[in-house]
């Protein structure tokens, strides 16, 4: 089931159905003002704010909470507002007072919306007079989130456990900056840490729905690819490529996407009587 999410007479977003919860996905927002139309003035901040606080609003619209968030994607015009741009985020509804916070997918790419800084769009998952269905996920295998945003998540639907990662880059473990080497080595060690993600997750080889990778240099791809088809988790899935520039002068990025199957446990009562 499939139901479009207008605002301002445009299409903002869809709200889904499936596995017993609800997902409002809410499409790019930029700083915008809905009333006027025209972009907030002052910079990043403002426009971030703005942009929040009309994911919030579309959020409202379709019935989830700003906590029912899972997902934030992020594209940033220029690496250098982006300190900036996550000062404003933390102290957005989307992150305050929370205990599971959303993945984050972020990379610096060029905007649609002549003179917008910044553009962001996000999901979240809902069950209708239920508590929170996310769960956090985290394992000392990946590098510390460094920003406000977790290292995966979990959703509990009916039959399956829907997880998704942040996006990584080759980041040390022990939060000590990029690995050595150049986009090989970061590759392996993004791979690495989504494994451990997923399988703190309860995961494994074979339940990967989706793969989204930035490689910022085209030159890369085909090593990018090799590296990514050498992984023990990537089976048939064929990762989804976008384009734009990384953070820290990264060579690479990914984020996946999980579905593993519920399990149910037959208790057997070995008191009975024998027959």
């Amino acid at each position: 089931m499939r139901t479009e999410i207008i605002s301002g007479g445009k299409l903002q977003g869809e709200l889904t159905k499936e596995d017993g919860y609800s997902t409002a996905v809410i499409f790019d927002q930029t700083g915008l003002d809905p009333q006027t139309g025209k972009l907030v003035r002052g910079g990043i901040v403002p426009q971030t704010e703005r942009a929040l606080e009309n994911i919030g609003v579309l959020l409202e619209e379709a019935g989830a909470r700003p906590s029912d968030t899972f997902q934030v994607d992020v594209r940033i015009v220029d690496p250098t507002l982006f300190a900036d741009f996550n000062g404003a985020y933390q102290e957005s509804d989307l992150i305050t007072g929370r205990d599971v916070l959303p993945t984050r997918f972020t990379y610096v790419g060029e905007q649609e919306v002549p003179g917008a800084l910044v553009t962001v769009s996000a999901r979240a998952a809902f069950k209708e007079g239920s508590p929170l269905i996310l769960k956090s996920i985290h394992t000392d295998g990946a590098a510390k989130a460094v920003a406000a945003y977790g290292q995966g998540i979990d959703i509990e639907g009916e039959e399956y456990y829907h997880l998704i990662t942040s996006g990584q880059i080759g980041l040390k473990p022990e939060g000590s900056g990029l690995v050595e080497g150049g986009m090989v080595p970061e590759a392996k060690r993004v791979f690495t840490s989504i494994g451990a993600i997923l399988e703190a997750g309860g995961a494994s080889p074979g339940q990967l729905t989706r793969v989204d990778m930035v490689v910022p240099d085209p030159e890369n791809l085909k090593l990018a690819k090799q590296v990514y088809r050498g992984w023990e988790w990537a089976g048939d899935i064929t990762p989804k490529q976008i384009k734009g520039d990384l953070l820290l002068g990264a060579s690479f990025e990914a984020r996946c996407f999980a579905r593993v199957p519920k399990t149910t446990t037959t208790i057997v009562d070995l008191r009975r009587p024998k027959s």
